[in-house]
């Protein structure tokens, strides 16, 4: 994925199999690098086992989620019950333009503290972080936080930063299969694929205030709707109100109105204009940053 940092540093990360990959089909990273608006490399760094998200942290520092191994006996924490011989959970890692760690946090030693809903038992992945945002201040404790979710948990965690503290979880059951997860003042934005429930799948632009724990759906497309992803996908709150919803498999881009659960606006990612077709409708891709005009200038140094 790629983000552009706010001193208008673009910011991606790379497959170059530096070395051996942990998993296949994991969305395995090993290498992330820094470019300003000529394409000229600032940095790099290689840490091997990185997941397909990320957050810059200021100007110095970036936060990153990377694959870690589970003993036998950290494999029972989450399946106590499982025959499971190796399985993979994810560190939060919080390091340096080198790649140095500053600060971790790791789910395996945190098992004890969550609830945890269904599991999925059919990947060695146990947890499969997939989204990352750091905030400077959370509603709960006023301090700087970290959102992350985790996708095959079903499960949204806000960690305080530093003391690791774990402010709130999304409730067990109330996600399924979910990406995306963005705190927004008191609340928490998310795109919940929705592949457990009990209707035919579709997915759900969800919003959960974590004082209150209300939850709405901002928006759910009509049933047997061709527009759902079982995989990827985002959403965007924007300026004026609306939605952005990247629905990842369609190609398609799309505004919603929350007042009126419409769309008012759309674009389809077509093969020619991003290279040959991997799914059936658009290009697939897997979700739209939002940037404001002067972010975009400071990347193009205008």
């Amino acid at each position: 994925h790629v983000r552009l940092r706010s001193d208008g540093t673009l910011l991606s990360l790379l497959l170059t199999i530096h070395n051996k990959k942990f998993l296949t089909n994991a969305g395995e990273c090993d290498e992330m690098i820094g470019m300003d608006a000529t394409g000229k490399l600032l940095f790099s760094f290689v840490v091997p086992g990185m997941t397909h998200d990320f957050d810059a942290v200021g100007l110095d520092k970036v936060a990153i989620l990377k694959f870690e191994y589970l003993s036998k006996k950290e494999i029972r924490k989450f399946y106590p019950n499982s025959d499971k011989e190796i399985a993979y959970s994810e560190r939060l890692s919080l390091v340096d333009l080198k790649g140095t760690e500053v600060w971790g946090w790791s789910l395996k030693d945190h098992v004890g503290k969550i609830r945890l809903g269904r599991l999925n038992t059919s990947t060695p992945i146990i947890s499969n972080a997939n989204s990352v945002q750091y905030v400077k201040e959370n509603a709960l404790s006023h301090q700087p936080a970290f959102v992350v979710s985790y996708r095959n948990l079903n499960l949204i965690l806000l960690i305080e930063y530093p003391s690791g503290k774990i402010l709130w979880q999304s409730e067990p059951e109330s996600l399924s299969r979910q990406h995306d997860a963005t705190l927004n003042g008191d609340q928490m934005l998310v795109f919940n694929n929705a592949l457990f429930g009990p209707e035919v799948p579709k997915l759900r632009v969800q919003q959960v205030n974590i004082l209150t724990g209300k939850s709405t759906y901002v928006w759910t497309p009509p049933i047997w709707s061709p527009i759902t992803t079982n995989v990827m996908g985002g959403v965007r709150r924007l300026s004026n109100g609306s939605y952005l919803v990247s629905n990842s498999t369609s190609g398609n881009l799309l505004e919603i109105d929350p007042s009126t659960g419409k769309i008012v606006w759309s674009y389809l990612l077509l093969p020619q204009d991003t290279g040959a077709a991997i799914w059936p409708l658009g290009m697939g891709f897997y979700r739209a940053e939002v940037y404001t005009a002067a972010e975009v200038n400071r990347m193009f140094g205008l």
